[in-house]
């Protein structure tokens, strides 16, 4: 209502209005350039009767008007606006540094706080971003940083997940000490997940690799098989519900007096233990999955997702991820699914269910994990053509004596292989 227009502009939008002579656009960081400051108001009136000349406002009431405007609002009203925090607590000064920068040099918590650790040994900080850079070129590579770094430390030389200054200061020493050998069960933890087959992507919470690293400094010994097996399900069943996410401290701390105690008992970490296992104190979270929540994930999960991409590693957790390359492929090729090819193949399908046949193809019940180079191969291959030509490389979740294999009968393959999906799902993760 009061005339004023404030809108985004592209460079090359404003230049054609700026042409068309109906409008005038100009950068306030290029007002700045010019030199206009808050305390030389001689020096500011010469800027703007440059920029008047220049624009050809010199006459213009209202355009001068708008231009006086914006330099007083720059150079003499008091826009900053300020808040005076009374705690001289070092947590809540940490707090408030990370919350103004927000739009600064991204600096978390985490760099605060580890400035902090390394101020009694500089050379400390050079030694956690070498090995950070190590770490995360592990196989197909992570995406490790401090924070994590700083949390495994406060665990094992802590015992607490909260990466508390207060806490910190008074064990730096500890740290240091302990460095070395903690680094070292970082790194093997890191790439036992690598031969299972996570990478940056796939692992989309880092805190929850945390308990695994506790639980290694506790027991003093390599994983067994069952153990590492089991870790596969944790890390699934903690990614895709989401038990990291939000108020992770205390769904940490909780896992690490559940691993005390299951130490003090002399017992393995198990599968009856993650049924188990308390996650917050009112008992709502849980790594135990709902019968719908497994519809929910056939149903939705797309090839392409973090979460579609877990659940096959789950699904398809004997495959040698350490020695081979696995692809996520569509069983019937997505290329099979238009029109063009239907009509190729002579194949009587309606346009309703050719749209519905194309939201399934990209669904987990036509997904599996195949070797790249069989992958490449394959390309869009009819799976029926593809499949008589490699008779030995079998999906475990396909029925190949019952079941067609035909583009044509994809209704029935889907729901088939959705059942036997779901059915193996239940087996893992409803508890």
């Amino acid at each position: 209502n009061d005339k004023i227009i404030f809108k985004f502009l592209t460079d090359d939008e404003a230049k054609e209005k700026n042409l068309a002579g109906t409008e005038l656009w100009y950068k306030v960081k290029d007002l700045i350039k010019r030199g206009i400051t808050t305390n030389d108001e001689k020096k500011n009136a010469e800027i703007q009767t440059d920029l008047e000349i220049e624009f050809g406002i010199s006459t213009n009431k209202s355009a001068k008007a708008i231009l006086i405007t914006l330099i007083n609002s720059l150079t003499k009203r008091d826009l900053l606006k300020s808040y005076s925090y009374g705690s001289e607590e070092i947590e809540d000064v940490l707090e408030a540094f990370v919350r103004t920068n927000n739009q600064g040099k991204p600096l978390s918590k985490a760099d605060l706080i580890f400035s902090t650790i390394v101020a009694d040994n500089p050379d400390f900080r050079e030694t956690i971003e070498s090995y950070l850079k190590v770490l995360n070129s592990i196989g197909n590579n992570f995406e490790f940083n401090k924070d994590f770094i700083l949390k495994a430390c406060q665990m094992v030389v802590n015992e607490t997940p909260k990466n508390d200054i207060k806490s910190i200061k008074g064990k730096t020493s500890q740290i240091y000490s302990a460095w070395d050998d903690l680094s070292e069960k970082i790194t093997y933890v890191v790439k036992m997940l690598d031969d299972l087959g996570f990478n940056r992507t796939t692992i989309t919470a880092n805190n929850a690799v945390l308990p695994i690293i506790y639980y290694y400094e506790k027991i003093k010994r390599d994983f067994t098989q069952d153990e590492i097996s089991l870790f596969y399900n944790y890390l699934i069943c903690s990614f895709v519900k989401g038990v990291f996410g939000g108020s992770s401290d205390n769904v940490l701390q909780n896992m690490m007096n559940e691993i005390d105690k299951l130490i003090n008992e002399n017992k393995m970490i198990s599968i009856d233990w993650l049924k188990t296992v308390q996650l917050k104190n009112d008992g709502v979270k849980t790594f135990a999955f709902t019968e719908d929540e497994i519809k929910h994930i056939l149903d939705t999960y797309k090839k392409g997702s973090a979460g579609a991409y877990q659940i096959l590693l789950l699904l398809y957790n004997n495959l040698r991820f350490k020695d081979r390359y696995f692809h996520e492929d569509h069983i019937h090729a997505s290329a099979l699914f238009n029109k063009k090819k239907i009509k190729d193949l002579k194949l009587n399908i309606s346009e309703d269910k050719l749209k519905e046949w194309q939201e399934k193809c990209n669904l987990l019940p036509n997904l599996q994990m195949l070797e790249r180079k069989e992958n490449i191969k394959k390309q869009d291959e009819l799976y029926e053509t593809w499949y008589a030509k490699h008779p030995d490389i079998k999906d475990e979740y396909i029925d190949y004596n019952n079941w067609s294999l035909k583009l044509e009968d994809f209704e029935d393959f889907y729901k088939k292989r959705y059942d036997k999906l779901y059915e193996k799902l239940k087996s893992l993760l409803v508890f």
